[in-house]
């Protein structure tokens, strides 16, 4: 049985970061090698409570980071 790690919202903010500040590129980075390369090794799990402050207000990269959420399962 793999890990189970809960997935929230600063994650998908994170990984779709665009501002050129060395802190935010550092977060991004750090944020895609592991979503990319070690994510698999555990059991992603969201909520309901996340991707609806995900589709709160209106910001530039909130469809890519709903999207990066379609595979996670939700917890109850």
């Amino acid at each position: 049985m793999k890990p189970r790690v809960y997935i929230e919202t600063t994650i998908p903010s994170f990984y779709h970061e665009d501002r050129p500040e060395a802190f935010a590129v550092a977060r991004r980075e750090w944020t895609r090698t592991w979503w990319d390369k070690r994510s698999y090794l555990y059991e992603l799990i969201s909520s309901e409570a996340v991707l609806d402050e995900l589709n709160e207000g209106d910001y530039l990269k909130k469809e890519k980071c709903i999207t990066l959420m379609n595979d996670i399962h939700l917890s109850h």
